[in-house]
């Protein structure tokens, strides 16, 4: 079963792209259409550079725990799509999907809370 993806995230929300050409993207398992995905334009691109720039100062002199707070929101929201990206990652790129599972999406989770828990326990030494 093949889906279309016609919308970017930009902004904090999904867009349309203005795109009217989509790249297909077969299973290489099968052989067979998995998706349809929006090439986007420069329109997009330009977009999405936009946006980063206007969220990095907030970001930027945003306190390390509001960041750590982020970034394990993040995690958890990939975490609750773990299967949607195995399948997702598995039917794309041909990895079986136990490999997924554990190399593709656990690990990386597990690396996203270990390196929040490195940053909310570091501390700058102090040479008086």
């Amino acid at each position: 079963m093949s889906q279309t993806f016609d919308r970017q995230y930009i902004a904090g929300r999904w867009q349309p792209s203005g795109a009217t050409v989509f790249i297909e993207i077969d299973a290489p398992n099968t052989g067979k259409l998995a998706a349809r995905v929006t090439s986007g334009q420069a329109r997009d691109a330009d977009l999405a550079v936009d946006a980063a720039r206007q969220a990095f100062p907030s970001w930027a002199s945003s306190a390390l725990a509001q960041r750590i707070e982020g970034v394990r929101r993040w995690g958890a929201a990939l975490a609750q799509r773990a299967d949607l990206l195995a399948t997702a990652i598995a039917e794309e790129v041909g990895t079986p999907i136990k490999i997924a599972q554990i190399v593709q999406v656990a690990a990386p989770l597990r690396n996203m809370g270990f390196y929040a828990q490195i940053h909310e326990n570091f501390r700058i030494p102090l040479f008086l």
